[in-house]
């Protein structure tokens, strides 16, 4: 992303030099098949000829040499991109005023549609995912660690203490198939794996009890950004130590305290794991070492967990990283404000961004087509490879599968209700991603977000998502070459 900022501008398409330069080919062509022709009948000496001499007479019902119909990838281009710019300026003259859309063309964002600020909901997300890879990088990995006394004769004479790095992804194995969320997480961090790996260093008792320890951000469990009933059920809470986004098995409930939760859950993998905790007072622990630790998978499948099932505990963490990371604060507004500081190193105007938070979820947030697109535009594969796949995978699984766009859609969903459903703020339905232009590499890359009350029924919303599918699966490939070629 960095440094991308003039890729994702708009780009002249009917430069006069291009013109020109058809011209001079055509001329071109003309000596050549001249000279070829005297070669072909046995000339041994060059034959000069002034360009003034060269007739050019077109044969009845053929395209002369020099026509500018020879340039048929050039009309073609400036035919389709007319024709799309058209169909989506008529597009977005349907929609509610406080939406947008907007769309690119490989790395050339159209000057149609409509920009303007909005509320994304989840499409925020690739926002997120673009920013964490652009500042850990694709191939970070979260570390937790397991810190005690060394083990004499197998027992750690005080506590064990499990360090959270802030992975979102660390969870016991019995967590993923455990049906408690909608798309249950994958790509996960194994708490057993961890707690194993203790058990082979030697450790099978210990004396004191199991600690957590968080510390690695301040606390803020909550977003007092986000709207009632989010807190506790949408997300959170969050913590640099997450386990089973702060679920206990058998629970049915989330708990508050994070840390309470992970203690809870790593004791009981010890113990499967064939370590006894004591439990017992401990006087004064002896200097503690690392005894085991557990990464997560790359940065690049945490964030395709992210944008497939929505996950917006990972979201909220990914973003107080790359706080810690870029601003040393491990803080909701240090990250935003890193965030901020990408879009504008990509030449947009951030004056109309407001960001409260990484995963979309709170109503205040405000963002533009055009920053979601930009952000898109330049996006590493590690985060277009990431998004759903229509009829396929994630939040995308049911939608148009066995429809032309199934496995060519490829793009993250947003959905805000926004109750009491007939006032502001409204609801939201967004879809940003990709259209993959048939088996092609090409792709036309766009954002919808509709702000609109009650858009969030499917009713509502299907239609206009399949009519923009329509105008790019149309595109700048309305007319072709061969519609256009000499006859």
């Amino acid at each position: 992303m960095t440094g991308a900022a003039d890729r994702a501008r708009p780009r002249s398409r009917h430069h006069p030099v291009l013109v020109l330069a058809a011209l001079c080919a055509g001329v071109a062509v003309v000596l050549f098949i001249v000279r070829a022709g005297a070669d072909s009948v046995g000339s041994t000496a060059p034959i000069d000829l002034p360009v003034s001499d060269v007739a050019v007479v077109p044969v009845a019902g053929e395209t002369p040499v020099m026509s500018l119909r020879r340039s048929a990838v050039e009309l073609v281009q400036r035919q389709g991109f007319g024709r799309l710019d058209t169909a989506l300026d008529d597009f977005a003259a349907g929609l509610d005023t406080r939406s947008c859309v907007r769309v690119a063309v490989g790395d050339v964002i159209a000057e149609s549609g409509r920009d303007g600020v909005v509320i994304p909901a989840s499409s925020l997300k690739v926002l997120t995912a673009a920013v964490a890879v652009e500042v850990l990088g694709a191939d970070h990995r979260f570390t937790t660690v397991v810190q005690a006394p060394a083990p004499v004769n197998g027992v750690v004479n005080g506590n064990i203490t499990i360090v959270g790095g802030g992975d979102p992804l660390l969870s016991g194995d019995w967590y993923p198939s455990s049906a408690l969320d909608r798309y249950p997480v994958f790509n996960h961090t194994s708490l057993d794996a961890l707690a194993a790996q203790v058990a082979a260093s030697g450790v099978q008792r210990v004396t004191g009890v199991v600690v957590g320890d968080g510390s690695r951000w301040p606390e803020e469990r909550y977003n007092t950004a986000w709207a009632e009933g989010v807190a506790g059920i949408e997300a959170g809470p969050v913590g640099a130590l997450l386990v089973n986004d702060s679920r206990v098995e058998g629970g049915a409930f989330r708990y508050d305290d994070p840390v309470a939760a992970a203690v809870i859950e790593f004791e009981r993998a010890l113990q499967r794991a064939g370590i006894v905790i004591d439990g017992g007072a401990v006087t004064a622990d002896a200097p503690t070492s690392t005894i085991a630790e557990m990464t997560s998978a790359p940065l690049r499948d945490v964030i395709t967990e992210m944008l497939h099932t929505s996950d917006n505990n990972t979201a909220e963490m990914l973003l107080r990283e790359v706080g810690l990371a870029a601003a040393g604060a491990g803080t909701t507004t240090a990250g935003t404000t890193v965030v901020l500081d990408v879009l504008a190193g990509l030449g947009l105007d951030t004056s109309g961004i407001e960001l409260f938070d990484g995963s979309g979820l709170a109503p205040g947030n405000r963002i533009t087509c055009d920053a979601l697109l930009t952000v898109l535009a330049t996006a590493p594969d590690a985060v277009m490879d990431a998004l759903a796949v229509a009829g396929r995978s994630g939040s995308l699984v049911d939608v148009y599968a066995g429809t032309e766009w199934d496995g060519r859609l490829r793009a993250k969903t947003g959905t805000l209700g926004n109750p009491p459903y007939d006032q502001d703020p409204p609801a939201v339905k967004a879809l940003v991603g990709e259209l993959l232009m048939g088996d092609t590499a090409e792709s036309m890359r766009f954002a919808l977000v509709l702000n609109q009350y009650q858009i969030d029924d499917q009713s509502r919303y299907r239609p206009l998502w399949g009519e923009l599918l329509n105008i790019l699966d149309t595109g700048p490939d309305g007319y072709t070459v061969a519609d256009l070629g000499p006859r």
